[in-house]
């Protein structure tokens, strides 16, 4: 578990320097969303250009995108309730 976790803060440390983008199902392959374009720029975002991916593409870049293996982990580390999971912690 401690080892999952310290793989999951490597990459949520990554997520907000920019190293590593947050994967879109809608943009290209090898381009993400960065939380730290987002974080430096901050906007409102409306659902459905979110969703659809139009209103975050101010924020999309190319590059390395997190794991698949520890986004599952950290959802089976939080019983499946990640989201709930990171709002309370934040």
């Amino acid at each position: 578990m401690a080892e999952t976790w310290q793989s999951i803060l490597t990459e949520g440390e990554a997520l907000l320097e920019g190293k590593l983008l947050i994967p879109h199902p809608l943009l290209p392959q090898g381009y993400g969303i960065s939380l730290k374009l987002f974080a430096e720029n901050p906007a409102p975002l409306e659902l459905v250009g979110t969703v659809h991916g139009r209103s975050l593409y101010p924020f999309a870049a190319k590059g390395p995108t997190l794991s698949d293996i520890n986004s599952s982990r950290f959802s089976r580390l939080t019983g499946g309730n990640a989201g709930g999971f990171a709002l309370w912690f934040n």
